[in-house]
C-alpha cells in the first residue's frame, strides 16, 4: 500500500486519558496528547465533541500543529 512520508515525530509523546466532572455532575472522558516530559502546564488547541454516540480520536494536524 502507498502512504505519505511520515512529517511528524511523535515519539516524543504520550497520549493519556482522563475524566472531568460536568456541572450536572456527569463524568466527561477526555483524551490528552504531549511530551512525556510535560507538566501540563502549555499552551493547548483544544477540540470537543460529543454528541449522538459519535466521538473523535485523537490526531495530528500538521496544518495547525505546525502554528504552535
Amino acid at each position: 500500500m502507498k502512504r505519505n512520508p511520515e512529517n511528524f515525530d511523535a515519539s516524543r509523546m504520550v497520549v493519556t486519558h482522563h475524566e472531568a466532572v460536568s456541572t450536572d455532575g456527569e463524568m466527561i472522558p477526555y483524551t490528552q496528547v504531549g511530551p512525556a516530559n510535560g507538566n501540563g502546564d502549555a499552551p493547548v488547541h483544544l477540540t470537543a465533541y460529543g454528541g449522538y454516540g459519535i466521538s473523535l480520536l485523537p490526531h495530528y494536524n500538521s496544518s495547525l500543529g505546525k502554528l504552535w
